[in-house]
Formats: structure tokens, sequence, C-alpha cells
């Protein structure tokens, strides 16, 4: 009997390059058969599709420019970007205070071993 995982495996994410796409894109045109070159290589035909439309626009320079991943420059890469400077800020006080107490601690023990 077939374990689950052995049934669907994982597939991992595949980062192609510019060059690589055209290559599919190529062969797509070539062979005429898109889903085909899809199954093949994991890849939705609607995200085939974006990238046969982008390159079709303006080459292989969009192509390069494409976004990988997400934006840096979205609110939320803003916020914890703020989030971590502000926590980072927030423990040295806390170690600067960690330290005060420990040399008061300190003196007030020796001021009362001195008596």
């Amino acid at each position: 009997m077939m374990k689950n995982a052995e049934k669907n495996p994982v597939k991992k994410r595949v980062r192609r390059s510019p060059e690589m796409i055209v290559n599919l894109i190529f062969e797509a045109e070539r062979k005429g058969n898109t889903a085909e070159i899809c199954r093949r290589e994991g890849l939705s035909p609607n995200l085939f599709y974006r990238w046969k439309a982008r390159f079709r626009e303006a080459g292989i320079n969009e192509l390069k420019q494409m976004k990988r991943g997400r934006k840096a420059g979205t609110p939320v890469d803003q916020e914890k970007a703020e989030l971590r400077i502000e926590n980072e800020r927030l423990k040295s006080t806390v170690c600067d205070q960690a330290v005060e107490l420990l040399l008061l601690k300190k003196s007030v023990h020796s001021a009362y071993m001195d008596r």
C-alpha cells in the first residue's frame, strides 16, 4: 500500500532564470503544446501565459525585472523594520538597567558589609 506522501509528492519551488523562461516559451511555440510543458515543468498555465505576455510586450528585459517574492517597500515590511529597531532599542535599555541594578546591589551590599 502506498503512503499518502508517495501518492502526492510535495514539489519544491524552482526559480527559473529569464533565459530558462524564454526557452520554455520558444519550446511551447515549436511544439504547440503548452499544457504538456506546464505539466512537465510543474507550472500553472496562468503563470506560463503571464510570462509569455510579458515576453511579447517587452522581451527578455521585462522578464528580468519581474517581481521575485514580496516587494521590499510594502507597508508590512516597513512596519516589521520599525518594530525590529524598537525591539533592539528596548533590549538595550533593559540591558543598561540590569547593569545599573547590579552595580547598585553591589554598592549597597558592600556598604552594609563595611559596618
